[in-house]
């Protein structure tokens, strides 16, 4: 791999065959924290991802290091086993933009010793933000609305 510990501080997120929007919004989470990250594209699949991204971390300054491949996204620590990352979730449409912005978030605040923000609840966000909208539009077509039975 061509990373070194010579490099500066930084994040390091490694990506093959990344959604562009994926990492767009992965990067936008890392840097609204204030942490510098490096982007490396290298050639890996999914069967040694887990390999490449431990190494990352390990040779990472920060410890930290993120591995996009497709829609999946995998967050690890070098203090964690290489099969044990972080996070390690498959992202699915409708909501991969908030989720990799919120793990990017997390894998900068990983390094700041902060309290990671929860990508579970993400999907409750979605449903209400959903229901919302449903709400309104047929509200605006005068069909009436029992919000406990929708």
């Amino acid at each position: 791999m061509i990373m070194s510990n010579v490099e500066k501080p930084a994040i390091f997120v490694i990506t093959n065959n990344a959604e562009k929007l994926i990492l767009k919004e992965l990067l936008a989470g890392i840097e609204e924290e204030g942490i510098p990250y490096d982007v490396k594209n290298i050639t890996f699949n999914e069967s040694n991802v887990l390999r490449y991204l431990h190494e990352a971390s390990q040779k990472s300054r920060m410890g930290i290091a993120v591995a996009i491949i497709n829609n999946r996204i995998i967050l690890h620590h070098n203090k964690l086993k290489q099969e044990k990352p972080l996070i390690d979730i498959t992202l699915n449409f409708y909501n991969k933009k908030e989720k990799a912005r919120t793990i990017g978030s997390n894998a900068a605040r990983l390094y700041k010793v902060m309290p990671l923000k929860n990508i579970n609840n993400l999907d409750d966000e979605l449903t209400e933000k959903i229901t919302e909208t449903v709400i309104s539009v047929l509200k605006n077509l005068d069909i009436e609305i029992h919000r406990e039975g929708f």
